[in-house]
């Protein structure tokens, strides 16, 4: 093996991960409880198709390629329908439908090629759970549109549904140590996604206009029969799951139940502001209120991936709060700044936010492991039959076998 310079690099600005936290991330474990139904039914599936990824391509790689579909596949329906309300062409169903089975798919397969090149690693379960989170709230919102569901309250539920559901999921996993997937989980959800978007290839997207019980449209019952399933479902189940934990350690209950704040926080923020908006935002700018707060939530979900993969307390304040507030503030005096200005800094702001976490915590692990997010461990290197202790398999895509001394 050649022995390459010690990579150094450029670190950011603002620090996400102490000392302390790193002893942390050297012993972290990843642990599932997986009780779905349709997980096991795929695994067999998985397992062959995870044998035709080569043994050099690392498996944040393989993650990454997860949400490249379903992010065209938004861009596209955003781009046909920037209101979410314009009847969208059939093939647009087609291919948000395969988007979202191919995401399931690799999702599956990147802890699988982990796995079985022994590149498992605490910087892969981060990427791993924010691309999840991600996902969940770019096909909520492409769906949305397929359906034709339009702006308004009903939308931004589905969307606080979506992210709110996996921050639970982290919150429990946070306390308990075990990423638990109930009966009905992201699988089953992905594949409702999936049937969704087939039905509406078949009878396009005026269907759902259609008015039903209550005078409520098809799509209006669709969503919000589906989100507050979801949500419910997850959060009864998580919250029963950490108390019992908490209590089971001989541990107060109200600190782990206070985490959940900032969630509630943002969704009281959100309602207020929209209520007040003087532009009435969530109806004249629909697309960049649910991203805003689509980005505000995944902060706040990647946060919490932290705290779990480090064994450390969860960072209870999230100061993208802070210029929601502003927001609040600026409808309550009627709208003394353009509030469209306003929102549109909102956006950028999480949205650099949340890349600068992504980033600053990627190089704070190379810096400290000296492997890469695209980097494998290189199993020979790893169990010391070429000397050095830290040892990686350098790549982007594929790889070359080299170890850091």
């Amino acid at each position: 093996s050649s022995s390459p310079t010690a990579r150094t690099p450029a670190m950011p600005l603002k620090k996400y991960i102490s000392p302390e936290a790193f002893e942390n991330l050297g012993k972290h474990k990843h642990h599932c409880i997986d009780d779905s139904f349709l997980d096991p039914l795929l695994q067999p599936f998985w397992n062959w198709a995870v044998t035709l990824l080569p043994m050099t391509m690392a498996p944040n790689i393989v993650s990454i390629l997860a949400i490249v579909g379903v992010l065209v596949s938004l861009a596209i329906t955003m781009a046909l329908s920037p209101s979410m309300q314009d009847e969208l062409p059939p093939w647009t169903q087609l291919m948000a439908a395969l988007s979202v089975w191919l995401f399931q798919t690799f999702d599956a397969l990147d802890g699988l090629q982990a796995r079985r090149t022994g590149s498992s690693s605490p910087l892969g379960d981060l990427v791993d759970h924010s691309i999840d989170t991600l996902s969940i709230g770019v096909s909520i919102q492409t769906i949305m549109t397929s359906i034709l569901l339009g702006p308004g309250w009903i939308a931004l539920y589905v969307q606080i549904a979506a992210f709110s559901m996996h921050f639970s999921v982290l919150w429990n996993t946070r306390h308990t140590g075990d990423l638990y997937l109930g009966v009905f989980s992201i699988t089953e959800a992905q594949f409702l996604l999936i049937g969704l978007h087939v039905v509406t290839f078949f009878t396009g997207g005026a269907w759902w206009l259609t008015p039903g019980f209550l005078g409520l449209r098809y799509n209006d019952w669709v969503a919000l029969i589906c989100a507050t399933g979801v949500v419910a479902g997850s959060w009864i189940t998580n919250v029963l799951r950490v108390i019992e934990n908490v209590r089971g350690r001989g541990k107060a209950v109200r600190p782990a139940l206070m985490e959940v704040a900032p969630m509630a926080i943002l969704v009281a923020l959100t309602v207020v502001w929209l209520i007040l908006s003087p532009v009435h935002a969530l109806y004249t700018h629909p697309r960049l209120v649910l991203c805003s707060i689509l980005l505000v939530g995944l902060n706040m979900c990647s946060y919490m991936i932290l705290s779990y993969c480090t064994h450390t307390p969860f960072k209870a304040f999230n100061t993208l709060l802070i210029p929601l507030c502003a927001l609040v503030l600026n409808a309550l005096v009627g709208g003394i700044l353009q509030e469209q200005i306003l929102l549109w800094a909102y956006s950028f702001l999480a949205l650099g936010a949340q890349l600068h976490l992504w980033y600053g915590v990627a190089m704070e692990i190379t810096a400290f492991s000296g492997i890469g997010v695209f980097d494998m461990v290189n199993k020979e290197c790893k169990k010391g039959t070429q000397g050095p202790t830290r040892c990686a398999t350098s790549s982007l895509f594929f790889s070359i076998n080299v170890c850091a001394r």
